[in-house]
């Protein structure tokens, strides 16, 4: 309705001849979660798309497609806190394609600048289902369409540094070109006065440093991460800092030290506003908070005690597996 709808045609016209098309069986529809969703025959789809390409129309219906999306995106999505995956995927994985028709519009023929703001808003979704690759090739098209453009420089490039840094992460690893966006995406917080996007790209740099094994310089970055974030006084960012320190301390040897902040990210994960959470790089606090207590008793000579947590993370992680693929519905053993 918000695609059809326009100025030479109102809501309630368009309801009427949706569901006169329902009743003959020219639209199909499936109930799905309270939700009524309406669909094609793909016969008559491409029917449909082929009468609506040779028209003038196809740009202002793709348009208003498109800031559909993006109005349901950016009220939906909490970038790092805050959601159950399972319920946000079971609201949102079926608007891929959605999103992939509006990116080919976009970039090709349509309106860039919205193409933009429809990639960074809907970054959650491809990280949630898994596919950082196809992201980063249409995050790579966006950087190429901002060059030379106002955007430069703009909240809306910082938002694509860093989901393109995260992209790269899933990726490719910890290459230098992740350590470039990272760094991009400080600079512009800097000159935009933004201190709490520049946490997230402080963070970027952290984990690129852990990851190339730069233990030293992950420190040094998690005290550049600290202060600030203690400064916000959320909860989230306060556990964040603890957990990077924690991270390098251990990585670096200091197995003691990474305990008794892990402990403490641990008493802060029990208080309720984080019952379901995920940390700065959208992935369960939980797990990782388990994982790495394992690897610290583990090296501290308690190999029992090390089992005992591995056998509980993995078994939390079996959970959330089976959470988000009830809620894809695809089968529970979809995997081995």
């Amino acid at each position: 309705m918000a695609a059809c709808s326009g100025a030479d045609v109102e809501e309630f016209a368009v309801f009427d001849a949706l569901t006169a098309l329902v009743d003959k069986s020219l639209v199909t529809m499936d109930r799905r979660d309270r939700l009524s969703l309406y669909r094609l025959l793909d016969t008559t789809r491409f029917y449909a798309a082929e009468k609506l390409g040779k028209g003038t129309e196809f740009d202002e219906v793709m348009r208003r497609h498109a800031q559909q999306c993006l109005k349901l995106f950016a009220s939906e999505i909490t970038t790092w806190d805050g959601k159950n995956p399972g319920k946000w995927l079971s609201a949102n994985s079926w608007r891929v394609d959605d999103l992939r028709a509006l990116f080919d519009w976009a970039f090709s023929t349509g309106d860039k600048q919205l193409g933009v703001e429809l990639i960074i808003a809907s970054a959650s979704l491809w990280f949630h289902l898994s596919l950082p690759s196809e992201y980063l090739a249409i995050a790579r098209r966006a950087m190429s369409v901002i060059a030379g453009t106002e955007l430069v420089g703009s909240v809306a490039e910082f938002e694509l540094q860093t989901t393109y840094g995260h992209a790269l992460w899933h990726t490719a690893g910890p290459t230098e070109e992740m350590n470039n966006a990272f760094l991009r995406a400080g600079e512009i917080a800097d000159q935009l006065d933004l201190p709490s996007h520049k946490l997230r790209a402080v963070w970027g740099l952290w984990a690129r440093a852990i990851l190339f094994g730069n233990y030293g310089e992950s420190l040094v970055l998690a005290e550049q991460f600290k202060e600030p974030a203690y400064a916000t006084g959320e909860l989230a960012n306060i556990q964040t800092a603890d957990h990077m320190f924690a991270l390098s301390h251990h990585f670096i040897g200091n197995q003691a030290q990474a305990l008794e902040l892990l402990m403490k990210v641990i008493a802060g994960d029990d208080a309720p506003v984080r019952a379901n959470h995920t940390n700065h790089a959208q992935v369960d606090g939980k797990t990782a908070v388990l994982a790495l207590l394992m690897r610290i008793t583990w090296l501290q000579g308690d190999a029992g005690g090390a089992l005992s947590l591995a056998k509980d993370c993995a078994a939390t992680f079996s959970r959330s597996i089976t959470t988000c693929l009830s809620a894809t519905g695809l089968p529970s053993d979809a995997f081995p």
